[in-house]
């Protein structure tokens, strides 16, 4: 005489066997297609299978993957790693890991365990970032010529420096390539730009640049009183 069994299935354990026997009726059977239409994943499916006995609906439970057995730390290393944060706030968890080596003990658990205890007791210190301070020049033209933008740039295959001046507003620009960059040629420059602009009615107030060794002190000395 044949005994029955009884097995109690969940929601997730139904639906498992759902994908199963509509499997088992596919002609023809087309895996991609099943798993699109069940919206799972192919690697789902044939672990899936390859567990499932269907003499044995017990095969259909879902197993648990906690580790059967656990490494259990003492708990009076728990208080002294604790203790230690609590006594040392900025030391990092990899820095307690590094003075148990230099002192010749072995750590009893990974950097990344000390950190998720002291974590779980609020023992982690939150750093607070300071806000940028918005610069008072940057993009803040509303007329032409209120704010020009100078910058240069090494041109690759061979040995040129492209100087470019571009006006915010207008986005009014001038180009021009120099064998050499420095001081004298980034005056030359400069000049070049402001003959370009009043041509084009275009006063120039204030020209910005990144304060590199081209836009130095001798800038200073410009009879428009150019200044960066």
């Amino acid at each position: 005489m044949k005994r029955i069994y009884l097995v109690d299935l969940h929601e997730a354990e139904q639906f498992k066997l759902k994908v199963l026997d509509a499997y088992e009726k596919m002609q023809p059977r087309n895996v991609r297609y099943l798993c699109k239409l069940f919206g799972i994943g192919k690697s789902t499916f044939y672990r899936w299978r390859n567990s499932y006995d269907p003499k044995r609906l017990q095969s259909l439970k879902f197993r648990s993957r906690k580790p059967k057995k656990l490494r259990e730390i003492p708990w009076n290393i728990v208080v002294e790693i604790c203790q230690w944060k609590r006594q040392n706030p900025k030391k990092s968890h990899c820095y307690l890991y590094q003075l148990w080596i230099s002192e010749g003990r072995v750590p009893p658990c990974s950097p990344k365990t000390i950190y998720n205890w002291w974590k779980k007791r609020g023992l982690i210190l939150t750093r607070h970032k300071r806000a940028r301070r918005k610069t008072k020049i940057f993009n803040h033209a509303s007329v032409p010529g209120e704010l020009v933008q100078a910058d240069t740039k090494f041109l690759e295959g061979r040995k040129r420096y492209q100087y470019t001046a571009i006006d915010v507003v207008s986005k009014y620009r001038v180009l021009k390539v120099h064998a050499k960059l420095n001081q004298q040629t980034s005056v030359e420059f400069i000049k070049l730009v402001i003959i370009k602009f009043k041509a084009k009615g275009i006063n120039i107030k204030l020209i910005q640049t990144d304060n590199g060794l081209e836009f130095q002190s001798i800038f200073t000395f410009l009879p428009e009183r150019i200044r960066y």
